[in-house]
């Protein structure tokens, strides 16, 4: 039986600004049941050293702005989405389990590469080498261009 409770439950479920936070309550209860907080922890600490490291970078160049701090905000937000998504994908069977893996694996990458980056512009000459190995290498493969500085 349709009451008025039903369809303004419908409707209240059928708005994008309610269903938003409700996938991240969600998805954030099925990482809690599943205990898999581990890698959230470590991309959580390798976007905050890039955030660091970033913001030392842009003392040091004397380019800080609002733009680039804010580019950190929607990175983070951007990450989330694309955790979240992979996350249900895969708790609804769509895709293999490995599938969040890999997107988890991408994302500390990236950090990675932005850390070493940031610490190669600061001078840390160990950072620079590898980034300049890492280049080499992904050129060989055809990959040009990877730094953003």
């Amino acid at each position: 039986m349709i009451t008025k409770h039903s369809l303004l439950a419908l409707g209240f479920f059928s708005n994008f600004q309610y269903k938003a936070p409700l996938a991240v309550c969600f998805t954030s209860i099925s990482y809690l049941l599943t205990g898999d907080f581990k890698s959230l922890y470590v991309i959580g600490i390798l976007v905050l050293i890039d955030f660091v490291t970033g913001v030392m970078k842009a003392l040091k160049k004397r380019n800080f702005t609002s733009v680039s701090f804010s580019k950190t905000g929607v990175k983070v937000l951007l990450y989330l989405l694309l955790l979240i998504t992979a996350h249900q994908v895969v708790q609804l069977r769509f895709y293999p389990e490995w599938t969040d893996e890999l997107i988890e694996g991408y994302i500390a990458a990236v950090e990675l590469y932005s850390i070493l980056e940031n610490a190669a512009l600061l001078g840390f000459l160990p950072a620079k080498s590898i980034i300049g190995k890492l280049n080499i290498e992904l050129e060989k493969n055809g990959i040009k261009n990877v730094s953003r500085s």
